[in-house]
């Protein structure tokens, strides 16, 4: 069993539960796939391998010039 999905598991029964709001369990599972695209990007970078655009988490902050 991948321990990301018994976590993604644990979290969804404890919102079911009332343990947890909905607003924590969303914060949880954008945070995670954000950690996960930052490891996908570094693994690329060490290994030399080509970082595409869509590798990249895009930034939602954006100046205007």
């Amino acid at each position: 069993m991948e321990k990301g999905s018994y976590i993604v598991r644990n979290e969804k029964r404890n919102y079911s539960l009332g343990k947890t709001s909905l607003s924590d369990l969303i914060d949880d599972g954008v945070n995670r796939e954000i950690g996960v695209q930052k490891l996908i990007v570094e693994w690329k970078r060490l290994t030399d391998t080509l970082v595409r655009e869509k590798d990249i988490i895009p930034n939602t902050t954006t100046t205007a010039d």
